[in-house]
């Protein structure tokens, strides 16, 4: 019983190690305003460029008028997925 224990409580370490491992590398938190404004930029005008995760009003403002471009939309979201669709 102890035995099993221990080794359920080690695959647990080994998951929540791993999900740690994975989420470094697909988060970055390097990620800025002037990287919208490059996107921007390289996306085709007549396609809209939309931000997720955009939080507070402070933000939403700078998602409008990044790079004096802009955004054409943002998409309010509080889960915390900031650079994932699906998290």
């Amino acid at each position: 019983q102890q035995q099993q224990e221990e080794q359920q409580h080690e695959q647990q370490e080994q998951v929540e190690k791993s999900w740690d491992q994975n989420t470094e590398r697909i988060f970055h938190d390097g990620v800025s305003w002037k990287d919208v404004a490059w996107l921007r930029g390289m996306i085709p005008s007549h396609i809209p460029l939309v931000l997720k995760g955009i939080l507070t009003r402070e933000d939403t403002i700078l998602a409008l008028e990044v790079g004096g471009v802009g955004v054409d939309g943002i998409m309010v979201s509080n889960h915390g997925g900031r650079q994932l669709d699906g998290a």
